[in-house]
């Protein structure tokens, strides 16, 4: 059961920095943003899909960019 669970969360991890490499962005400094705003998120303050690297605003890409 642990190597399931092992799996998955390498998986997720791997699709996050994955994510940022394919869009140009630096994957810790990407991470960095997606904690800042998991408090903002978690109170409904801003929707899940605005976190995605592919449509976060350009002036926190620009900070992002490798």
């Amino acid at each position: 059961m642990e190597s399931v669970t092992s799996g998955a969360i390498n998986a997720f991890w791997y699709s996050i920095v994955a994510s940022a490499l394919l869009n140009g962005l630096n994957p810790r400094t990407y991470i960095h943003f997606l904690l800042m705003q998991a408090h903002a998120l978690r109170q409904g303050k801003i929707e899940a899909s605005t976190l995605l690297p592919n449509v976060i605003p350009s002036t926190d890409k620009a900070s992002m960019e490798q």
